[in-house]
């Protein structure tokens, strides 16, 4: 006899950002959710941009919107959410937000998973949260975690309720929450391969820029790479004074290479300056150096002949076309054969309607 699925929440925040919910929709829809007994439920924050008539129509199925009459805040909204789930007969909270992309098999993975833990599974493996336990197999512990991108069991949800006030929701929840659960000797689990990525980039409403890349996230579908594609070229968009508006945008190979390594581009072109900007964006990993045949004319290159004596973990071959690519190989292997096992060549890139 097939094991009965949970009932699920998919609860969504938002407030705003019509351009960034547009993105997290499309990426949700087009993730697998065969099979799951799943609900949207939205909580709108009054937003400005659109109404519940347009957040029906941006949501085309099993979709159930709460709207405020006047904006709380983030983390009371939050706050509202879970209350709100303790009042249906769900068994299973996840904590969405309007800036989330998914992997394919997400939901399936995160809910397997999360049967291994003590009813808190977060999906976005954060730098900006520590490890403190690597516990073998897929799973790790830390002291903190987001909200967003996190699954709930029901009894967890009610214990945050119960123990955290309206009045403490209106700020850092997520911390409140991570330190109650703490005190109550319940870990907080992590997949330490993200299956959900933040989209949302300090910069479009302040002065700070940032990218926080989810420990290995692998971009799995063509929605996903554009996706990530635009929201950084918007993002360099926004940091240039005079912004270039390009058909073709080549996307870092962030599912070929592990997060902290250190890498070697091999082309200063335009496809090797879209990776740098990238990296610049994401610290996804780290430049050892950008090697090119014509470094005398490219500041900051060197010239493909130091790949002899260059330490990293990949090289990546940086050009569009593959007849390019091969020629750059075959020099790569005559300055150094041992590099054969750490070439990465796959370019990827997106096409925007102008």
């Amino acid at each position: 006899m097939d094991k009965r699925q949970p009932k699920v929440t998919l609860g969504i925040t938002t407030y705003n950002r019509i351009g960034t919910l547009k993105r997290m929709i499309e990426s949700l829809y087009a993730s697998n959710l065969e099979g799951i007994d799943y609900t949207i439920r939205i909580f709108d924050d009054c937003s400005e941009q659109y109404g519940t008539e347009e957040l029906q129509q941006m949501f085309p199925e099993k979709v159930l919107i709460h709207r405020h009459g006047w904006n709380h805040g983030a983390d009371y909204n939050i706050g509202f959410m879970y209350r709100s789930f303790l009042e249906t007969d769900d068994e299973i909270l996840f904590n969405c937000d309007s800036d989330l992309i998914f992997n394919e098999n997400w939901l399936q993975k995160g809910l397997a998973l999360l049967e291994q833990t003590e009813g808190i599974l977060s999906l976005f493996n954060s730098s900006s949260h520590e490890t403190v336990a690597d516990i073998g197999g897929e799973l790790c512990i830390k002291n903190s975690v987001g909200s967003a991108g996190t699954l709930m069991q029901r009894d967890v949800v009610r214990l945050i309720c119960d123990q955290i006030s309206k009045e403490e929701s209106y700020l850092a929840l997520d911390v409140n929450w991570s330190n109650l659960l703490q005190t109550n000797k319940i870990k907080l689990y992590t997949t330490k391969e993200s299956l959900v990525q933040h989209i949302g980039i300090y910069g479009f409403n302040s002065t700070k820029s940032g990218f926080d890349y989810g420990k290995g996230f692998t971009v799995d579908s063509i929605i996903n790479g554009q996706i990530i594609n635009d929201v950084l070229e918007e993002a360099n968009a926004v940091q240039s004074k005079e912004p270039e508006i390009r058909k073709l945008y080549y996307l870092f190979p962030f599912d070929r290479i592990k997060q902290g390594s250190q890498i070697v581009i091999y082309g200063a072109g335009r496809v090797g300056q879209d990776y740098l900007q990238q990296i610049r964006l994401t610290q996804y990993c780290d430049v050892t150096a950008v090697v090119d045949q014509s470094y005398m004319n490219l500041p900051g290159a060197r010239s493909p002949e130091e790949l002899k004596n260059i330490e990293c973990d990949y090289v990546l071959v940086a050009a569009h076309f593959s007849s390019v690519r091969e020629s750059m190989k075959k020099n790569i292997m005559r300055i150094n054969g041992e590099l054969r096992h750490k070439l990465v060549d796959k370019v990827c890139y997106s096409i925007r309607l102008l």
